[in-house]
């Protein structure tokens, strides 16, 4: 119960930060219904003392990615991983194998959700695939449009993020969607090189209600994040959806895990917008001994 109450305590103390721009964990608003089927990857986060905690997504057989916030609290023993829901229902995944390991990356800083906010789950032994339960490829150092860094916003395919986060904006006592969600996403930069540019910056003032020190937080602090924004106006990531995938589309290609979601941002339009992923590319040498 203390780890519950701590992670609730990490969320209102970020919601805390100025209404206007202020980091949250994510969820997805405006979605449409989904399953398993169609994104067979994507694992939910439960723990022994309560329900849904967060999103992953299934790398290898015995290996899932998600972000380090929504394990720093909690040991192997404490975390059951569910999946492969044919509908697509909350009620219906399917227990996976136990938590072997949960390995956080060493930088992560509990009171900074903004950088370096990812986490490898390793299970005890490997899980049975199947038409819901299938790894997804993740993207490496060889993508070939360079660098997401500096290639982000020009990618030619689509993105997707997926999750049973609350459809309605963040209260103290979230409801989580029933049946997993999928909102499509755009571009709209990387914190590590676009925050250098003032008009960059403007941008994120003027449409995406952050402030300068909001900005000046997430760069100070080594920030590698891809943020995005709805396709559709007023549609986003929020609770619950931390730790879930952000995936890439290409005609002809396999699908390909570029992001974890990490936090959204906008006040006002918290979780309708702005929302924050975990560069993987920028980790892969880390991910390398579990990939």
């Amino acid at each position: 119960m203390d780890r519950l109450i701590l992670l609730i305590g990490l969320f209102l103390m970020a919601i805390s930060l100025p209404t206007y721009s202020s980091p949250s964990f994510d969820k997805v608003i405006g979605g449409r219904d989904t399953t398993n089927t169609e994104h067979p990857w994507q694992v939910a986060l439960h723990t022994r003392y309560s329900g849904h905690l967060c999103g992953a997504s299934l790398v290898s057989k015995r290996v899932i990615l998600t972000a380090a916030h929504c394990v720093d609290t909690f040991g192997a023993r404490d975390l059951r991983i569910k999946a492969a829901s044919v509908t697509g229902e909350q009620r219906r995944l399917k227990r996976l194998p136990r938590v072997r390991e949960v390995i956080i990356h060493p930088k992560f800083n509990p009171d900074n959700l903004a950088s370096y906010d990812i986490a490898v789950i390793i299970l005890k032994r490997d899980v049975s695939l199947g038409d819901e339960l299938k790894p997804i490829d993740v993207i490496n150092t060889d993508f070939a449009y360079g660098l997401l860094e500096h290639n982000f916003r020009d990618l030619p395919g689509k993105m997707m993020s997926t999750g049973w986060g609350t459809k309605e904006p963040p209260s103290r006592f979230p409801i989580h969607s029933k049946i997993l969600q999928e909102v499509d996403v755009r571009a709209v930069g990387v914190t590590k090189t676009d925050l250098l540019d003032t008009t960059f910056r403007d941008m994120l003032i003027s449409d995406y209600s952050m402030n300068d020190d909001i900005i000046n937080f997430i760069q100070i602090n080594d920030s590698n994040v891809l943020l995005t924004t709805g396709e559709v106006p007023q549609t986003g990531n929020c609770m619950g959806d931390s730790g879930g995938p952000l995936v890439y589309y290409e005609e002809g290609k396999a699908p390909l895990l570029i992001g974890i979601t990490s936090y959204a941002v906008g006040g006002e339009k918290l979780c309708k917008g702005l929302a924050g992923f975990t560069n993987i590319q920028a980790y892969r040498e880390w991910l390398k001994p579990y990939l």
